[in-house]
């Protein structure tokens, strides 16, 4: 009897602990990416080249995310891209983890208009090393692309993008997923489906808001509204 109830205590003090461990993580990062934010703030009329983004802006935001970004063993800088057509070419940053490169990420100045810009670098990078997340960036947004159309090739749209200066609680815990001590890819894959189709919902309904068509004005009112949709309903 003992032996049951102290496996059931053990059993609820692990999960517990498993709780406690979650919420000072997503706190520290939360803490983290603040000060980043405040940082760039004040320094980014400083930051005058790209080189010093990334020295500036977006080694902060790794170190945040818990990678020792001077240990090449989980990050590597200036990482050679394969391919005849891009000898002497470099993506900005690879992580690694167990000896597998988990993340490539390509770099630009901070004024770079980042949903503008093309990643090719990064898709090269993508392909060649077998990573799983690739990541565009301009030190203050951060644009997460994965495989989801076809394997080993990176995808034309991101699956998420997160901004560090209009971050929010929703946002840190999603970014997480990305942390050294949560990364993992099978989840990442199924997250990245998941967030697509969230931003396919929220575009199809932002759109229908915007101009309703007939079928989506039947679907909303037929849970209000009994009688014939006539025009004047419709208005």
């Amino acid at each position: 009897m003992y032996a049951v109830a102290y496996r059931r205590i053990a059993a609820v003090l692990r999960v517990i602990n498993v709780d406690f461990t979650r919420g000072a993580t997503v706190m520290q990062l939360r803490n983290s990416l603040r000060e980043l934010s405040a940082r760039i703030a004040e320094q980014r009329d400083e930051v005058q080249t790209e080189e010093a983004t990334k020295r500036a802006f977006v080694l902060p935001f790794l170190a945040a995310l818990g990678y020792n970004v001077y240990d090449p063993s989980q990050v590597t800088w200036g990482q050679g891209i394969e391919g005849e057509s891009q000898l002497g070419k470099t993506v900005d940053y690879t992580i690694w983890s167990d000896g597998k490169p988990m993340m490539v990420v390509e770099c630009r100045h901070h004024d770079t208009e980042i949903a503008a810009a093309q990643p090719s670098l990064l898709a090269h990078s993508f392909e060649s090393t077998g990573a799983k997340v690739g990541v565009f960036t301009n030190g203050l947004v951060y644009r997460f692309y994965t495989d989801q159309e076809q394997a080993g090739a990176m995808d034309a749209e991101p699956f998420w993008t997160y901004e560090v200066l209009d971050s929010d609680d929703e946002a840190v815990e999603q970014l997480r997923n990305f942390a050294r001590t949560s990364f993992d890819r099978n989840h990442v894959v199924h997250s990245a489906r998941e967030l697509a189709y969230t931003r396919g919902i929220r575009r199809v309904l932002q759109e229908q808001m915007q101009q309703p068509s007939d079928e989506f004005l039947q679907l909303v009112t037929g849970h209000m509204y009994a009688g014939r949709m006539t025009h004047a309903v419709k208005e």
